[in-house]
């Protein structure tokens, strides 16, 4: 099951008539309430494993994500990810967590980053979860692949329009054997960011 978990501001419009395009539940809330619209969109769904994708990932990895859940039931873990400096590329990961436990979190006295970072409650406590961090064999922490410029817009669709499996292996090699392609898009702690990357890309 899928569903759209978006902010109820007009720029959001856009995603919404495409989700229902597409036949997706929608659900809107806060845009500074990330942790209370994910729990209202996940509240109804019977499984108790919620796979979290940020919209701004149109290069998800859908492999690694799959790689990722069988890890985390396999391992009974509460909280998995795979986006940080060992991990895959910035912009193609996701996060997996126990419903019960995100549920539990949103009843918590939470700052107000934490409530518009969404996990990052998780991440800066992880000694109090069992949390999988998995890697992957071949990590490149400067690469960055996610959506949130033009710049990255102008990537994005260089990447889909010159690679006919745009996944992350591909994307290191088109990146690898492309210098200026890489470094045009290089993750940079001194651009502007959000405090849920700083916290998973420290460098």
């Amino acid at each position: 099951e899928i569903t759209l978990a978006t902010s109820d501001t007009k720029p959001d419009d856009p995603l919404v008539d495409e989700a229902k395009r597409l036949n997706i539940s929608v659900l809107r809330g806060s845009e500074s309430e990330v942790i209370s619209r994910l729990c209202k969109a996940i509240e109804s769904f019977q499984d108790q494993t919620i796979l979290k994708v940020n919209g701004n990932y149109p290069l998800f990895d859908p492999h690694l994500a799959e790689d990722l859940i069988s890890e985390h039931i396999g391992g009974d873990y509460e909280f998995s990810y795979n986006e940080h400096l060992e991990g895959t590329l910035y912009g193609t990961g996701c996060e997996i967590i126990k419903k019960d436990i995100l549920l539990k979190l949103n009843n918590e006295k939470l700052t107000p980053e934490q409530r518009e970072a969404g996990t990052l409650y998780f991440h800066q406590n992880e000694f109090k979860f069992k949390v999988n961090k998995s890697g992957y064999i071949n990590p490149r922490p400067h690469y960055k692949v996610c959506f949130d410029t033009e710049k990255d817009l102008k990537l994005i669709e260089y990447i889909f329009k010159h690679l006919h499996s745009p996944y992350t292996k591909e994307i290191i090699d088109l990146f690898d054997d492309n210098s200026i392609l890489a470094e045009s898009n290089r993750f940079n702690s001194s651009q502007e960011t959000g405090i849920e990357k700083l916290h998973l890309f420290p460098e």
